[in-house]
């Protein structure tokens, strides 16, 4: 599905062809990478035998393995590297993660590829001609978090400015709101369990 027809879709779901939805739709797709995300293998990093600290490749929500050259690497919890003797008695082969960086016990070899197994985050596609990455599973709850995302707008923006909205019920915006987000988490909860 491309970013155009995701739209259309949603505009499908509030009844209006003309509605704009692209922050409502980009923020679905920045949402969903809170329940789903993709796996990937990343190997843009390389050791120069000196540099402990990298930064996460973009999109980046968290890496749960890693390979340096053909040796694996085992992640320890932030308040564990304090019990590390940086290069030794087990400070070899071991990483831990902040929310930007991964950083190394040691730094890893000079000219050694670093692989990274992570989840990342959906893209927001910048042209509407673009093939979104969101596995098909997932486009109906995406598609309702961008519904959910419009009505909130709409829900703001007639509390705020009454006089420049078509004439509509706050209250009914508020109810319609509610069962979308309820549907929402029942999509979630559902994929969640075939999952399993």
């Amino acid at each position: 599905m491309t970013y155009a027809e995701f739209k259309t879709v949603i505009r499908n779901y509030v009844a209006d062809s003309s509605a704009d939805v692209t922050v409502a739709a980009a923020d679905a797709i920045r949402h969903l990478s809170n329940f789903f995300w993709l796996d990937d293998e990343d190997t843009s990093l390389t050791g120069n035998g000196t540099t402990t600290i990298f930064l996460k490749p973009s999109g980046t929500i968290g890496i749960y393995g890693v390979l340096v050259g053909d040796e694996e690497y085992e992640e320890i919890a932030l308040d564990e590297r304090e019990r590390m003797d940086v290069c030794r008695d087990g400070g070899q082969n071991r990483f831990y993660q902040t929310a930007t960086e991964i950083v190394f016990l040691c730094a890893p070899g000079s000219g050694k590829t670093i692989t990274l197994h992570r989840r990342v985050a959906f893209t927001v596609p910048t042209a509407d001609g673009t093939a979104l990455d969101i596995p098909e599973r997932y486009l109906p709850v995406a598609a309702l978090l961008g519904v959910a995302r419009y009505l909130r707008r709409l829900v703001l923006l007639t509390a705020t400015s009454k006089a420049s909205m078509p004439e509509v019920d706050i209250n009914e915006i508020r109810r319609v709101l509610k069962e979308v987000t309820d549907e929402v988490d029942q999509e979630i909860k559902r994929i969640k369990q075939a999952n399993v």
